[in-house]
């Protein structure tokens, strides 16, 4: 039997769903034994009864995988199978008891324990067939035993079961269809979340390369070249910065999470040893700070201590860190000149710095320090939750419950017809039975059992109540009331067989669908609705119907939080991969576009740094200026934009490996075009005519860009003052 309870993947809708069934299934065990089966198998006495302690001790074993231990969990199946099976034999066996005048057969009562239970937790299939074969036999029990029911009592008393089986079965398909509905929307969504997340962060890291390049590399080459710093050291140690940035990009594999005891420790290190640096930073400052947050801020403080190092004109700094739940706030603060004497600088160094706070909605404020000096704050603020698939979750499962209620008061209102039907006779006052029926249908379509009048109703529910709702909701309460009293009137004071009184089961799905479309609270109104109706005072409460309500209340609480923390765990689950993602594929894209420079730049860098060469040496400043030459291509032209850019960038790679410097750029219209027989045509002339070069150090100037409404590409190579031209153009391609 085992095989036949569902077992879906932890963490997926199909498993809250599941869950929620199996409390659903046992809070109704709970219910119905110890309002119905356990007291009457008292009173007579029955030998079952030891069957109802076996049934309690199962009960017992399933609540405990459901709220014990989580390595109890693996035991559930086999739980349910037990109780389900001790439930099924006291079933046939309570079904011998004779039931008293005016009482429901004991055995049909522990049938509707039995038959619900089953249909809730194990697949429909074999769930509906044990319920409807268990309803059967008591059936048959009730009618052949010694002083049996009659045919006609029997048989409506046995479809008693089956009704509130078959509503069980519509709610538990609905639930699971609805569980595995939001897990392919939850896919869906991570899908498109997991691509935006990666198309932004490397969007964001790629800025933040060309950034780095340009700033470290590109700036420090021209220095060289051009021999604008007069101190030969501080050149030398901004080309070790330059090659350590670069060994990071073309090189290294990103963090994914940057420390707090690293995140400073390679531009304090740059700054030398005539500066004294305090880092007062708690290790549970970045703890559950998203790692793209952290990212920024290491970007940005780190270019913070870099720039004090060079402008401020101080040896004393302090960074420290203010932590609230999801806020964050860096401060550097030096004991240099103060802001006012930064002078044409600080706009890069601003731009730079906001920009890297920016893409993560942060801010960098530049104030006068305590002591004289400049203090540079960084501040970013990230929601508890970063993940936009958790907006709209409440109406979600709003309408997930809303999808239950419809189905489930629908076959109530089934079999209330098929009651007020076949004891049409039975009833002194047949009209007010046929009003009551009539004043449940015409009040089901406000309450949600018709879909396409509940969506006209706007019956949403969660954040999104609107008077509609409430109305729908204040129909429910008042029909459920109007329906009890108006079948009180249709039986008046005569002896009715007990099936007669279906009415109440019809009042009490009423209250259960305003119940799973109103706010928690809604429970009490249609609580005290029920004890009005039923005009039996607050004993009512301990009846099946009551505790019924109850049980909805703690049943749509418990969806709509579940359906909560799937969304959030997905959600974090699916930016975690993003993220994971987004690492991966800029660690493959900035090798590929900046693997150039490591291989050629960098140890030029490195050299200069090193003092294996010497900075003022014009041989080095022509080098330095070819490599920027190249630099400067590689920033322009992003490799992985498009078909263009990548044989441009491929050209700038292939004649570097020659001894060649070519100088790219994108120019005109540039339109993105596909790839395509015509353009690798093209890129093998190109790179053709680039390997047939025989002029180590030649420079050479390549563009490409759409002119015309085609794509041309022009090569212009220099070689001790004679010029070549080449020109590529391309007609009807697709863009």
């Amino acid at each position: 039997m085992t095989a036949w309870v569902p077992s879906p993947a932890p963490g997926t809708g199909a498993a809250y769903v599941e869950r929620g069934l199996v409390t659903f299934a046992v809070l109704w065990q709970a219910a119905w034994t110890l309002t119905d089966v356990l007291p009457r198998t008292v009173q007579v006495g029955s030998p079952v009864l030891a069957l109802e302690g076996m049934a309690a001790l199962a009960w017992i074993a399933v609540v405990a995988t459901l709220w014990g231990p989580s390595s109890w969990r693996r035991f559930r199946a086999r739980a349910l199978s037990v109780d389900l099976a001790v439930l099924t034999v006291a079933a046939v066996g309570l079904s011998a008891v004779a039931p008293g005048a005016q009482e429901w057969p004991l055995g049909i009562i522990a049938t509707v324990r039995a038959a619900v239970f089953g249909v809730l937790v194990l697949w429909p299939a074999p769930g509906f067939v044990l319920a409807a074969s268990t309803a059967l036999v008591s059936g048959v029990i009730l009618w052949w035993r010694p002083g049996g029911l009659n045919a006609v009592d029997a048989t409506l008393e046995t479809l008693y079961p089956l009704a509130l089986a078959t509503g069980a079965l519509v709610l538990a398909r609905a639930l699971r269809r609805a569980g595995s509905a939001m897990d392919a929307a939850y896919r869906q969504l991570a899908d498109e979340d997991r691509r935006r997340i990666v198309q932004e962060s490397v969007a964001r890291a790629t800025a933040d390369h060309e950034r780095q390049i340009h700033d470290q590399v590109l700036n420090t080459l021209a220095a060289v070249a051009r021999g604008t710093t007069a101190d030969p050291a501080r050149l030398r140690s901004r080309c070790g910065e330059a090659a350590q940035a670069l060994r990071m990009l073309a090189l290294s594999a990103p963090a994914t999470r940057v420390e707090s005891s690293t995140i400073f420790e390679e531009a304090v290190d740059a700054l030398g040893s005539d500066w004294h640096v305090e880092v007062d930073i708690a290790g549970e400052a970045f703890a559950d700070v998203p790692p793209d947050v952290v990212a920024a801020f290491a970007t940005a403080s780190a270019e913070a201590v870099r720039n004090a190092g060079r402008h401020s004109g101080g040896d004393h700094l302090v960074i420290t860190a203010e932590r609230q739940p999801d806020r964050l706030t860096i401060s550097v603060e030096d004991n240099g000149r103060g802001p006012e004497g930064w002078g044409p600088a600080r706009l890069g160094i601003t731009r730079s710095m906001r920009q890297a706070m920016a893409e993560q909605s942060g801010t960098v404020e530049w104030v006068r320090g305590d002591g004289g000096g400049t203090r540079v704050v960084l501040t970013a603020e990230w929601p508890m939750a970063r993940a936009g698939a958790i907006s709209g979750l409440e109406p979600d499962a709003a309408s997930v419950l809303q999808r239950i209620g419809a189905p489930f008061l629908l076959t109530f209102l089934s079999y209330g017809a098929v009651v007020v039907v076949a004891g049409w006779r039975f009833y002194p006052a047949p009209q007010w039975a046929a009003l009551w029926l009539a004043v449940a249908i015409v009040a089901a379509p406000a309450v949600g059992a018709v879909p396409a009048v509940a969506r006209r109703f706007g019956l949403t529910g969660g954040p999104t109540w609107t008077v509609r709702s409430w109305l729908g909701i204040a129909v429910a309460l008042a029909a459920a009331f109007c329906v009890v009293r108006l079948e009180t009137w249709a039986v008046g004071g005569a002896a009715m067989p007990v099936w007669v009184t279906w009415s109440s089961e019809v009042a009490v799905a009423l209250l259960f669908s305003a119940i799973l479309i109103g706010p928690p609270w809604t429970v009490a109104p249609a609580l005290i609705a029920w004890v009005l109706a039923q005009d039996g005072g607050l004993l009512e409460l301990l009846q099946p119907g009551s505790i019924m309500l109850m049980i909805g209340a703690v049943f749509a609480v418990s969806m709509r939080r579940r359906a909560r923390d799937l969304a959030v765990t997905s959600a974090a689950i699916s930016a975690e991969q993003a993220r994971a993602a987004a690492a991966q594929r800029d660690l493959q894209q900035r090798r590929e576009r900046f693997a150039v420079l490591g291989t050629y730049a960098e140890p030029l860098l490195q050299d200069i740094c090193d003092g294996r060469v010497d900075v003022t040496d014009p041989e080095v400043a022509e080098r330095c200026l070819l490599e920027e030459r190249v630099a400067r291509s590689v920033v322009r032209v992003d490799c992985n934009a498009g078909p263009v850019e990548s044989l441009l960038h491929e050209a700038v790679v292939i004649a570097r490996a020659r001894d060649l410097y070519v100088d790219a750029d994108l120019v005109g219209d540039t339109i993105p075009m596909a790839g395509g027989a015509d353009l690798e045509v093209l890129r093998s002339d190109m790179l053709a005519v680039i390997a047939a070069w025989e002029q180590p150090g030649a420079q050479a100037r390549l563009t490409g860009g759409w002119e015309d409404g085609r794509p041309v590409f022009r090569l212009l190579a220099q070689w001790e003052g004679d010029e070549d031209l080449w020109e590529w153009g391309m007609a009807d391609v697709e863009r």
